[in-house]
């Protein structure tokens, strides 16, 4: 908590600074500071005061050090956003409807606007603000109004499919001042490509029409739905940095914590440091770095005694995965054990580092042909298939029922590893002649895979043909 006050003060006090003399605009920092809780955070955004416009100016300038300064509010509002995602997934799934079309309106300068080619990348440095309403974005475009001659009417009509990991979106009308803009809003890391332009004359506006692209989202797929369960052992210091890592800002990563090396920190706090550079270097496949760096945190961390803690074995476990990408199945072995005895002396059994680390161990046993030892671990960690290959039909229910509380811990709800449980259950229940419950299982498998795989994929058909054979069962 005292990271959390600290880091507040450290951004109230610089927007005091910035608006020293600005009576309306200090009387709003007051405002936030007496009432504000991490629940308010998307609607502080979207008022578009003091909060907006600092913000917003360190993420277009690549301001590390204002980043720094406003990683308090910065993470909070990613956390909201990640939240609301979640309802406007929910929202989608019950209409049956994953398309969200919505736009953004903009004046550009044209050798800007020139710039947009079909095919091509559109990256965004900051939150994105979009609209359900197309009226709405031309406004901003500037539709049918006296703009200057170098400058340009852009409408982007953008095409999200909802069923993606690899963008945080979130419908933000119920926060926002001005609900009837119908605003959405994207997390940052936000990359887009262009699949279409055409020029309106009549309506003097250049439409420009934009998917997510998953370029940019090799390590963000990951990091979606699991940041957000790794905070509450993480210091809101170090959460800026990772989020720029995960969402593909390898290189801001970097600069933000190499800035944080030149901040008077104590050794427990640099060791965090390097770390996160060791896992940023890991994400860009410079592997000799990564391990430098990784190294440097061990040291530091043995050195302070934190041998027992959550932190060391995570860097272990980030000096394991360097071995993996070098291909040392004996030091990566080495360090993913020695990071899971840590972990499991002090979490939870059911914690998500266990389960990610337990699959790690299973996946190199499985990948040497050392089937038994696989077994060990892919069965704590969700590879239930292997257990029922072995023929152990006693403690299946018990594993089945383990690994889907796992699953859903780590994975999003409609995640096809999800599914794959789902069809573990089905069938145990189908042989056991427990076809309600079979059919309840199956029928929640089906829904995924529909929605997540390709109409030929084998899991699919399988998943098929079992729900027949159940339904066939019921109707005897």
């Amino acid at each position: 908590m005292s990271n959390v006050n600290e880091s507040k003060n450290d951004m109230i006090k610089k927007c005091r600074e910035y608006y020293s003399g600005n009576e309306h605009e200090l009387a709003n920092i007051e405002l936030f500071n007496q009432t504000y809780t991490a629940e308010d955070a998307i609607r502080w955004y979207t008022k578009q005061s003091f909060i907006y416009r600092l913000i917003n100016k360190a993420l277009r300038t690549e301001d590390i050090e204002a980043l720094y300064i406003f990683r308090y509010f910065i993470i909070d509002l990613c956390t909201n956003l990640s939240l609301e995602r979640n309802y406007l997934i929910e929202t989608a799934r019950k209409n049956n409807d994953f398309l969200l079309e919505i736009y953004r309106g903009a004046r550009l300068p044209k050798e800007e606007v020139d710039k947009i080619q079909l095919n091509s990348l559109i990256s965004i440095n900051g939150f994105l603000s979009t609209s359900r309403n197309v009226e709405v974005a031309k406004i901003f475009a500037g539709a049918d109004s006296h703009i200057q001659q170098e400058d340009e009417c852009v409408l982007f009509k953008i095409l999200v499919n909802l069923q993606s990991d690899n963008v945080i979106v979130a419908d933000v009308r119920n926060y926002s001042e001005i609900p009837d803009e119908d605003e959405v809003l994207f997390d940052l890391g936000a990359t887009f490509r262009v699949i279409d332009i055409e020029h309106d004359t009549e309506e003097n506006l250049r439409n420009v029409q934009i998917v997510v692209s998953n370029d940019t989202a090799q390590h963000q797929s990951e990091y979606i739905p699991y940041i957000y369960k790794q905070m509450e052992e993480t210091d809101v210091i170090f959460l800026f940095g990772m989020l720029l890592a995960d969402v593909g800002e390898y290189r801001k990563s970097l600069d933000y914590f190499k800035r944080l090396l030149n901040i008077q920190l104590n050794d427990h706090n640099r060791a965090k440091v390097y770390y996160n550079l060791g896992r940023a270097y890991r994400f860009q496949a410079d592997y000799e770095q990564a391990l430098y760096y990784f190294q440097q945190a061990e040291i530091l961390q043995k050195q302070q005694q934190e041998i027992s803690c959550f932190h060391y074995a995570r860097t272990l476990a980030g000096i394991g995965s360097v071995y993996s990408e070098l291909h040392d199945t004996d030091n990566e072995l080495k360090y993913y054990n020695l990071a899971l005895e840590i972990y499991k002396t002090i979490l939870s059994h059911d914690h998500i580092e266990i389960a990610r680390s337990l699959n790690r161990i299973g996946y190199v046993y499985h990948q040497q042909k050392q089937y038994d030892q696989a077994l060990e671990y892919f069965k704590e960690a969700l590879i239930i298939s292997i257990i029922q290959n072995q023929g152990d039909k006693e403690n299946a229910l018990e594993y089945y029922n383990q690994a889907l509380k796992i699953r859903e811990s780590i994975l999003p709800c409609d995640h096809p590893q999800i599914a794959q449980t789902f069809y573990r259950l089905s069938l145990f229940y189908y042989e056991q002649q427990n076809y309600q419950i079979a059919l309840q299982y199956s029928t929640k498998t089906l829904d995924i895979y529909k929605r997540k795989l390709s109409i030929n994929h084998c899991d699919l058909k399988n998943a098929q043909d079992l729900f027949d054979k159940v339904t066939k069962e019921l109707l005897k």
